[in-house]
């Protein structure tokens, strides 16, 4: 760094005919032990300082002579040029041992720089250098402990960074691959280079790889100063997850066409699969939601999500509880939405719930009839399916009192299903003879709830849990 940089333009001046009394004068008034006596052409001609000003003391010398009679020459003074770097004032310091250094430009003097200051950012800049090493050195530590492979290259495509993770996932050493030109080893064109050309990062890129891998890619643009120096990529193997997906996928489909098979016909899986459901946010502000998502084979995605609530409470013995009939409740299930008939909405559309979906008993009684009248279901069956979106205490009189359990069970599991299919909803569920409790999870705080309730008795108590702001 020049000694520009930290030289101080604060010092006093003055021409060689001006009297030494004038200029002890303007040394005290500036708190300066120096001055710098000039030409008439404004260049350095010399120096006085302190110890000078005490001869003309101890040599009785008068105030009123002109203050060039006890100037040092300019010819013994050492002084520096802009181009001199601070790391040379210091050599000076140490060598001719003194305490202030001129700094000129064609010689004039333009500033001064002292022995303490030089030091001061010598000091500063041995630590900054110190703070900056140990940044590195724990930069290095942990790109070297990432699990991520970390890969940065610069704008010329050579590879600058080549952590031990990628090292282990490419099956590369970092010393064969630092210092060379990246290589595209992937099925596709080069990211890299359209990250290099727009500027713009590209997250959870799936890359396949030449070997056969799988690779999931972000790409972010190194910048500087607003210009970009190169790409940092950071990647994680994904190939056995792709595997698990993929038969996740097959066990799935496997699920779907087995679960076909007890549907009675095509035309029961075709108007399943052809209702869809809505996921939605809710403004209480308002009173309307907005669509952020469509399940085409909604009503598809609902039975099967009802049935496996089903199962799991079979495992939990609720289907040995006198009131409670399998059969009945898996045909309840399956058939309860058969009349159900959607509103054509599409992603971002903001409706009223009351007026754009038909209201729940409605399609109920809809879907019972045609149970009824098109498959031949038993009586309980059909009851339960026309009366399960009624409150209880909106039954008719003459209600089943014997399907009164049965119903209760059927509108827990089809609030489950509903919350699990448009909502993501992680559900506990708790059995205790006839008692059922329930904790429901969703992705929107405001639907979570607690809900325990005797089948038999139909005594519940419902509780919001962690809800927010609604």
């Amino acid at each position: 760094m020049s000694v520009a940089n930290i030289m101080s333009k604060e010092f006093s001046t003055a021409y060689k005919d001006e009297s030494i009394r004038s200029v002890v004068r303007k040394m005290k008034k500036n708190g300066h032990s120096i001055a710098f006596v000039l030409k008439k052409d404004h260049k350095l001609y010399g120096m006085v300082t302190n110890s000078t000003i005490k001869e003309v003391i101890e040599k009785n010398i008068s105030h009123e002579e002109p203050i060039s009679k006890i100037t040092i020459d300019k010819d013994n003074i050492d002084a520096l040029g802009t181009n001199n770097t601070i790391k040379e004032a210091i050599r000076t310091f140490k060598e001719k041992d003194i305490r202030f250094i001129p700094v000129l430009d064609r010689e004039k003097i333009i500033g001064v720089i002292s022995q303490r200051k030089a030091m001061r950012h010598l000091i500063k800049e041995q630590l900054q250098v110190e703070l900056e090493t140990k940044k590195e050195e724990k930069a290095r530590l942990i790109v070297e402990s990432l699990n991520e492979g970390l890969i940065v290259v610069d704008k010329n495509l050579i590879v600058i960074e080549f952590n031990p993770a990628a090292e282990k996932m490419l099956g590369f050493k970092a010393e064969d691959r630092i210092g060379k030109k990246s290589e595209n080893r992937s099925q596709e064109p080069s990211i890299v280079d359209m990250v290099l050309k727009d500027g713009r990062p590209r997250y959870n890129q799936e890359v396949k790889m030449k070997d056969g891998k799988t690779l999931l890619v972000n790409y972010v643009p190194l910048k500087q100063n607003g210009h970009i120096e190169g790409v940092v990529q950071s990647f994680s193997d994904i190939t056995e997850y792709k595997k698990l997906q993929d038969q996740v996928s097959k066990t799935k489909e496997e699920l779907d066409k087995a679960f076909a098979l007890t549907l009675p016909n095509s035309k029961v899986e075709y108007k399943l699969k052809s209702t869809p459901e809505y996921i939605d946010v809710y403004d209480s502000s308002s009173n309307t939601i907005r669509i952020t998502d469509v399940i085409k084979s909604g009503g598809y995605v609902h039975v099967v999500n009802s049935l496996k609530v089903a199962a799991d409470f079979n495992e939990m013995g609720l289907m040995k509880l006198i009131g409670i009939d399998k059969d009945t409740l898996v045909e309840s299930i399956i058939f309860h939405d058969l009349g159900k008939s959607q509103p054509d909405l599409q992603i971002g559309d903001v409706v009223t719930p009351s007026e754009a979906f038909e209201f729940g008993m409605m399609h109920a009684a809809r879907s019972a009839d045609m149970a009824e009248k098109y498959y031949n279901k038993s009586k309980d069956v059909v009851t339960i399916i026309r009366y399960h979106h009624h409150p209880e205490e909106k039954l008719p009189n003459d209600f089943p009192t014997h399907l009164l359990p049965l119903l209760r069970l059927f509108k827990i599991i089809d609030g489950l299903s509903a919350a699990i299919t448009r909502r993501n909803a992680k559900v506990i569920y708790e059995v205790d003879g006839s008692k059922l409790r329930v904790v429901e999870k969703n992705e929107h705080p405001k639907y979570n709830r607690e809900l325990s309730i005797d089948l038999y008795t139909g005594n519940a108590v419902e509780t919001p849990l962690n809800r927010g702001d609604e």
